[in-house]
């Protein structure tokens, strides 16, 4: 189906795949089983990205306003995103992977039961870090970023700071700084 570059989508589907590339607008997208890739578009809140079982793939995308990814048990990859204002990466036993840039006035929110979280954070930008685990781990690439007791909490960069949240069940948590 091709639409105008321009234009708020609302999809539901079983199994067929989602893909859109080069769209500006609302989203609405739905899947039970099928994959959802979105390449170079910008997504506007509230928006909300919906999968049970099939992967959600965001490839070099801005996402603005108030807006959630949420995966029963596939993967959410975002790679090289560009994210303002609220947004939330929440999975239930699935991966989630994040590398891409913030804004310092956003809120971010990484949130796995059993799955792992791997977040690639920009350090151009000012950010608060807090990053819980139940009976998980969470390990760093940076020595500067001290867990104690299953928990990281960390200021990053200057005033003003995005708050970054990333907690898990009992999947590891993977804060890298790139």
């Amino acid at each position: 189906v091709s639409v105008p570059p321009t234009t708020d989508l609302t999809i539901d589907t079983n199994s067929a795949t989602i893909d859109i590339s080069g769209i500006t607008g609302h989203m609405v997208l739905n899947s039970n089983g099928g994959l959802i890739t979105i390449a170079n578009s910008t997504i506007t809140g509230p928006a909300l990205l919906a999968a049970n079982s099939g992967d959600i793939t965001l490839k070099q995308d801005t996402v603005n306003g108030q807006v959630t990814f949420s995966n029963n048990s596939g993967t959410i990859t975002a790679n090289q995103l560009s994210l303002s204002s609220k947004i939330s990466f929440i999975n239930n036993t699935g991966k989630i992977v994040f590398d891409g840039t913030m804004v310092a006035q956003g809120n971010y929110k990484f949130q796995n039961n059993t799955g792992s979280i791997t977040c690639t954070l920009p350090t151009n930008v000012g950010l608060h870090v807090d990053a819980t685990t139940n009976s998980g781990t969470i390990t760093s690439n940076d020595a500067t970023l001290a867990v104690q007791n299953k928990e990281l909490h960390a200021d990053l960069g200057n005033a003003p700071r995005a708050q970054v949240t990333l907690s898990s069940n009992t999947g590891t948590i993977n804060v890298l700084l790139q």
